[in-house]
Formats: structure tokens, sequence, C-alpha cells
């Protein structure tokens, strides 16, 4: 493992005193591409009757990067051609809508414009959050005027830097401006505690919108 760098955030809440870790991002998982059959029009890839779905980029754009449903499903023999996802991963479109983040909440055959975050050691909301965040600066990878093309080697050396508390229960955003200024972590103690802590009024959060 690579010796790791702490970073010092330069706001911070009260009751956070700990370093922040500046790690990359393939150390935090096994960060693998898609794959695709060929040709990809070969109607014998494809079977309304699967329950498996094939995710295309319009599904990304409509459902904002949380798959709850696909239109289109792969046939058994297109399985053997793609990467199945049956359990929620987090993935990271590399063409079209570059540096997309992307949740699949169904069972999913994964195409070769995306990454896949296998074995990850982080907060999955988290970085969701921090990978849409980051979705501009992917530009720095590209030519003016042309489309970046991103691939896995760029994307396992991106550096972040992580709060040292190992396990997030979730993210407090204000709004859309995706600005660090505007985001509170939370230190994981439980997903039913929190709710019972709103509900009770034991904790406010006004102004902000709660993702578990």
């Amino acid at each position: 493992m690579t010796k790791e760098k702490a970073k010092e955030p330069q706001i911070r809440f009260k009751g956070f005193t700990n370093a922040w870790e500046q790690r990359k991002l393939g150390e935090l998982a096994n960060i693998v591409r898609g794959a695709s059959p060929r040709p990809i029009q070969d109607p014998k890839w494809f079977d309304d009757e699967s329950d498996v779905g094939w995710l295309r980029i319009a599904d990304v754009t409509e459902q904002d990067g949380r798959i709850h449903h696909l239109e289109q499903h792969i046939s058994k023999l297109g399985q053997e051609k793609t990467r199945v996802l049956t359990e929620p991963h987090l993935l990271l479109s590399i063409a079209a809508t570059v540096g997309k983040p992307v949740v699949n909440y169904v069972k999913t055959g994964v195409h070769d414009g995306f990454l896949i975050f296998l074995e990850p050691k982080f907060n999955r909301v988290f970085m969701f959050q921090w990978l849409e965040m980051f979705r501009p600066k992917w530009q720095k990878y590209g030519q003016p005027g042309s489309q970046v093309n991103l691939n896995s080697d760029l994307v396992k050396n991106q550096e972040i830097a992580l709060p040292r508390e190992e396990v997030l229960c979730g993210l407090l955003t204000h709004g859309n401006s995706g600005s660090w200024g505007n985001w509170l972590i939370i230190p994981m103690v439980g997903e039913r505690q929190i709710h019972q802590m709103i509900l009770t009024g034991t904790v406010k959060f006004l102004g902000y919108n709660l993702l578990i």
C-alpha cells in the first residue's frame, strides 16, 4: 500500500478534529471496465423476458444516475459477453456523459462505456456525491473542444481526500451547489438512530436535505 498522506480541510465542523487521508480511487476499490457483446445491434443479445437489464446512457440521464428500472433487457447469451451486477454497485460513465456516477438498484448488464467499483472500501453515498462534485474536473484530460474519454487508469490514479471516520452514515447537502462548503458529514450512528433523532427533534438540519 502506498504511504498515506494526511490532509487537513480548511473548514472544520464542531467535533471534527482528525486529519483527512489523501488516497487514490484505485486504492479504495477494484475498478474494472464493463463489456459489450458485438455487434451490439444483433437481436440475439437481448430478451424482453430476461430479468437482467441493459444499462444505457439514456437510462442514466432519465434517472439521474440512480437506476431503478431498465427498459432494455439482455439475453442469457448476451450476459456471457458483458459484466452482470446482481446487487447495487457504484459505476462511472466514461463515454458520452463523461464522469457521471451511477448506482444500479436492479440486476444490470454493464457495457464498456462504464467503470464498475468492485469490492469498495468506501461509503457508496459519500463516493457518489464526491464523484458528482468532481465531474467537471475530468475535463482536464481532454483537449479544448473535444470529447473527454476516461479510462480505468486515469480514474484509479485520481486522488481524493477522505475523512478519518472510515464508515459514514450519510451526507447532508444544501441544494445542488456541489460545493464542499455546503456539505456536512455525519459519523456513523446508524440509519434508524438518525431518523429517530430527526423525528424527535433531537437534531434539526434546517435548510438541508438528508441523504442516507
